[in-house]
């Protein structure tokens, strides 16, 4: 196992990924709290969404997940890195001072983009990953779980990267139950759930890990073994998840 970009004990990290390999995309864990804009279009380094808008308050101000906020949130990461492991994708805590970037809130509820209970994140489906200034919200105060919040976390990172649901329990981007608990992007040809079937071009089947891959630009495209991974466009509704405890 590939090991991350941080040594245990280290209470100073910010930044997280895969030791040695230069990242392509960087997701920047906005935690200290944000107000967006609601807008036509997203823009993450001027705090602007087509999906959601309002104030996000800081991560964790509940004390839900103990008295330490630093330490948690990079356990956190540390977690979520995992999953992308040996891929070109790095997370951090604190905001990039230049572009381009991915923020993800990481507070508030669904209630505050008018979604309902049980719902994990919300996230735009960037099909052909054409845009790499997307704004993802996980919704942190309904999550008592670190290692749900990790999850959550990657699938919505997924979707940002132009991962689709599948029906493949145990695949990041499936909202089943995984039996045994353990979740993974799968390297596995699998069927599309059906809210994301008329999505990209309407393809049947994907592969979660060989698409992450070349979304992070580690893979050639003609190796992918998906279909259709260049067609469609953002859809603004195309990313609501349905991920609550256990699911």
């Amino acid at each position: 196992m590939a090991s991350c970009g941080v040594e245990a004990g280290d209470t100073e990290s910010t930044t997280f990924g895969s030791e040695g390999i230069e990242p392509t995309t960087t997701i920047f864990v906005q935690a200290n709290g944000v107000k967006i804009t609601k807008d036509t279009f997203t823009d993450a380094e001027q705090d602007i969404s087509q999906l959601c808008g309002g104030s996000f308050a800081p991560f964790d101000e509940a004390g839900t997940y103990g008295d330490n906020v630093q330490t948690t949130l990079q356990e956190l990461l540390l977690r979520t890195s995992l999953f992308f492991e040996g891929l070109p994708i790095q997370w951090v805590l604190q905001r990039p001072e230049q572009g381009p970037y991915t923020m993800a809130i990481l507070g508030g509820n669904p209630q505050q983009c008018g979604l309902s209970d049980g719902l994990g994140g919300l996230s735009p489906l960037d099909c052909d990953n054409g845009r790499d200034d997307e704004i993802i919200f996980i919704f942190a105060d309904a999550i008592n779980d670190l290692d749900l919040l990790a999850l959550v976390l990657a699938h919505e990172t997924g979707h940002a990267l132009g991962l689709p649901h599948t029906l493949q329990a145990c695949d990041v981007m499936s909202n089943f139950f995984c039996a045994d608990g353990t979740k993974r992007f799968l390297n596995e040809k699998m069927l599309v759930a059906p809210d994301h079937a008329q999505s990209c071009g309407g393809f049947e089947t994907s592969n979660s890990w060989k698409r992450l891959q070349n979304a992070l630009g580690d893979l050639p495209l003609s190796d992918a073994q998906v279909v259709d991974l260049d067609a469609g466009s953002i859809d603004s509704t195309d990313g609501i998840d349905g991920i609550a405890a256990g699911s």
